[in-house]
């Protein structure tokens, strides 16, 4: 019997050799103190090393870059690679690569925006699918920035070559620790939700995606990479000899003899074939990822000695950082809020992918070819002279009786159309609202007071009244039934905010001859009167704005046989709301900003110019809002269930079966008001009292001075309560010692309330974020 289960045993291990290793079995390494601590790592002169590829960070999916970390990645508590050669925190499983995975791959990329990145493959194709086909992830990278260029300056077409060495994989495993940095984070995006501060939400939650990412790296595969692209000229080459698979061919024999390598013998390529090719290349760049620097003769036997002393990410797996976001990994939040928490993240990762989604046509050998463009649109414009007049912005305050004036100011601005010095279009020009929002909002507080303890006054309370702005913005299109001159209208110079800056100018400006006019809070639109082409260099030619809250009657089918009354609204502008929210066909559709989570876009004929690199748009979209409505929430229920608020963590309570949602135990303003009422009452008591002592002291001092005729005086008159006393009552009450005494009352006016003090009026003006 022991034979058999032996050769079992030996089968079973033979089996497992070759396959990716399982799970590191071995616990954490524990100190000599029992403690579950790497410090004996610096002690043992073992060997081991620290591994550093590891997931757990944040990830920027649109720029590939590492950002924030996302988990805990401390070695407090830390475990022994399976093959004994790394150390990693007790969270992440590092599984060696059994097998020599060496791989040589070539390719023909044909268009540039089938260029995928060399180290981020898996994580920008997952982003793809899950963000409903948003197809721009890396493409602000640099790497995909510098191809692009290359290829649109010298029209060549891509052909990469990649030997891959894949030696480790580590895996982040589940119900793993969110750094502190990264929780905290979270927790102030809940308190501005639970106090009703939505703007300061977003914007928590924008910067949330700025300092940590769009996703989190879940799984990274450690190794190496050598990377060879060439930029050949496609039409140099024979398409009816240079297939798409001899092309592939000629890059890996040509990749073979830069490195030294030896030529596969099942290629059917031949030398005069890869003569050709290597005649065609333009321009080559060689890669390296991991290893060693690599010099211009490259040896490759030297450098693969040493690649697993410098291992680095060659391909990364992860999920939308939105998706950490569970009760398990935030405790410190109350389970119904965390709800909101994960769909004001999501929606700011959201927002900064729709910010930077350019929809244009992509076709280089097109007239209406947009460099910039990340998303392919119609490249053949139906229209190309759709004539545009200017913008205009009314402001409307809800309480002006308060004197604030809101209306004018930096964030509540009112806008004039530039040729009808107006708020409306010229003739033959129709308004497009484009969207209503809040400019705005202020208040005046009047401080109340009442009379108590006779000549004193008390503080009351405080009435605080509020006003805001309502801002309703247009542009004018021309009427569908209008016939209009050549020269009538304005051209279009891009716009800017203090977020983004003019995509015509590079910068936070108008070109020359253009000025700016304001929209919504504080975004201004370049426009000019000179209709003449060749003086503006920063000409856009407009197919429309729109906005989440409005369409553009520009992109409707048939506009130009259409009649515009059809379409008109109370106020005399077009209902844009059943127009459609995209651009005419031809036209490219990019963000000019984002407005309280509403993007604002533009449709424009670009420039030709192939050699720009695209600018990414970053978060936040948002103002900071630092000033506070209200006293803080620091309680807040939901079915009976209590969470309370100690400064930095909420915390479970318990049960108490209250209907409370969410309240303020801190910061009473009345009970602030009676404490004050009665501090203010004890202050003028004390006063009068250390004032009579002081005139009693000065009293006794000259006493000899006026007591005799006082006695003679108060002997004259009968004392009677509430009455002026004679002479003979102050004798007897001067003689009768510490045992007798007699009460005067004031006269009636002393008895009168003083007068109610005017209203002392404070005022706060904030912006709405």
């Amino acid at each position: 019997m022991f034979l058999p289960k032996l050769l079992l045993a030996a089968l079973l291990v033979g089996l497992s050799v070759g396959a990716e290793s399982p799970p590191p079995a071995a616990p954490a390494q524990r100190g000599g103190d029992g403690s579950n601590r790497c410090e004996w790592l610096d002690t043992a002169h073992t060997g081991i090393t620290r591994f550093s590829v590891l997931p757990g960070g944040g990830w920027d999916n649109l720029r590939n870059r590492h950002m924030g970390l996302v988990a805990d990645l401390s070695f407090s508590d830390c475990v022994l690679s399976d093959d004994g050669t790394f150390v990693t925190p007790s969270h992440v499983i590092l599984y060696p690569k059994r097998e020599s995975q060496v791989s040589l791959m070539s390719h023909v990329i044909e268009h540039y925006e089938n260029y995928t990145s060399s180290t981020s493959f898996s994580v920008n194709l997952g982003g793809n699918g899950i963000f409903h086909g948003i197809g721009i992830d890396g493409k602000f990278s640099e790497e995909y920035q510098e191809v692009k260029k290359t290829v649109l300056t010298s029209k060549t077409q891509i052909g990469r070559t990649q030997q891959r060495y894949n030696m480790y994989a580590a895996r982040l495993q589940p119900d793993f620790k969110l750094s502190d940095s990264f929780t905290n984070r979270l927790i102030d995006i809940a308190n501005a939700q639970i106090n009703g501060r939505t703007g300061r939400a977003r914007y928590l939650a924008d910067l949330v995606v700025r300092d940590f990412g769009t996703h989190m790296v879940t799984s990274v595969d450690a190794g190496a990479i050598l990377e060879k692209i060439d930029y050949f000229n496609r039409n140099s080459l024979t398409s009816s000899v240079f297939t798409r698979n001899k092309l592939s061919q000629c890059l890996s024999v040509s990749f073979a003899k830069v490195f030294g390598l030896n030529f596969d013998s099942s290629l059917t390529v031949t030398k005069e074939h890869v003569k050709q090719y290597i005649d065609s290349v333009q321009m080559t760049t060689i890669n390296t990822h991991g290893g060693p620097p690599i010099g211009a003769k490259a040896n490759l036997t030297g450098w693969e000695a040493r690649l697993r002393e410098n291992l680095v990410a060659i391909d990364k797996i992860g999920e939308p950082l939105f998706g950490v976001i569970s009760e398990r990994s935030l405790p410190q939040i109350p389970p119904p809020r965390l709800e909101n928490v994960f769909e004001a993240v999501k929606e700011a990762v959201l927002r900064y992918y729709k910010a930077n989604e350019v929809k244009g046509c992509q076709d280089p050998n097109s007239a209406s070819f947009d460099p910039l463009a990340n998303i392919d649109g119609v490249c053949e414009p139906t229209m190309t002279n759709f004539s545009f007049a200017g913008v205009y912005q009314t402001c409307r305050e809800s309480n002006p009786g308060l004197g604030l004036n809101l209306c004018g100011r930096d964030t509540s601005p009112s806008q004039k159309n530039p040729i009808t010095g107006d708020y409306r279009c010229p003739a033959g020009y129709e308004p497009v609202k484009l969207l209503t929002l809040t400019g705005s909002r202020g208040s005046r507080c009047f401080e109340r007071h009442k009379s108590c303890w006779l000549v004193f006054s008390c503080h009351a309370g405080t009435d605080c009244y509020e006003s805001t702005t309502t801002l309703d913005s247009f542009w004018c299109a021309a009427s569908r039934d209008s016939k209009l001159p050549p020269s009538s209208g304005m051209t279009y110079g891009g716009a800017y905010s203090p977020r983004f800056s003019n995509p015509a100018t590079d910068a936070k400006t108008c070109g020359d001859g253009y000025r700016p006019y304001a929209v919504a809070r504080d975004i201004r639109v370049c426009l000019s009167a000179d209709m003449h082409p060749e003086s503006l260099g920063s000409r856009l030619p407009l197919g429309g704005l729109f906005t989440c809250q409005a369409g553009n009657p520009l992109a409707e089918a048939g506009r130009h046989i259409v009649t515009a009354n059809s379409l008109l609204k109370a106020d005399g502008a077009f209902s844009a709301d059943n127009s459609p929210k995209r651009c005419p066909d031809g036209f490219t559709q990019s963000t000019i900003d984002v407005i309280d989570g509403c993007e604002l876009m533009q449709c424009v004929l670009s420039g030709s110019d192939r050699a720009r690199r695209s600018v990414i748009k970053r978060p936040p979209f948002e103002t900071a809002d630092f000033n506070y409505a209200g006293p803080p929430v620091d309680t807040v229920e939901t079915d009976g269930r209590r969470w309370g608020f100690n400064g930095s963590v909420w915390f479970y309570e318990g049960y108490y079966g209250s209907p409370m949602s969410a309240k303020s135990t801190k910061f009473n303003n009345d009970a602030n008001n009676g404490a004050a009422s009665i501090f203010t009452v004890i202050a003028g008591v004390a006063a009068v009292c250390l004032a009579v002592v002081l005139v009693g002291l000065l009293a006794y001092k000259k006493r000899s001075a006026w007591l005799p005729p006082l006695r003679r005086r108060l002997g004259r008159r009968r004392a009677g309560p509430y009455q002026c006393l004679n002479d003979d009552a102050s004798d007897a009450l001067v003689n009768a010692g510490s045992g007798s005494y007699v009460t005067v009352a004031p006269d009636d006016a002393a008895m009168e309330t003083p007068p109610m003090p005017e209203h002392r009026a404070s005022e706060t003006v904030v912006n709405v974020a």
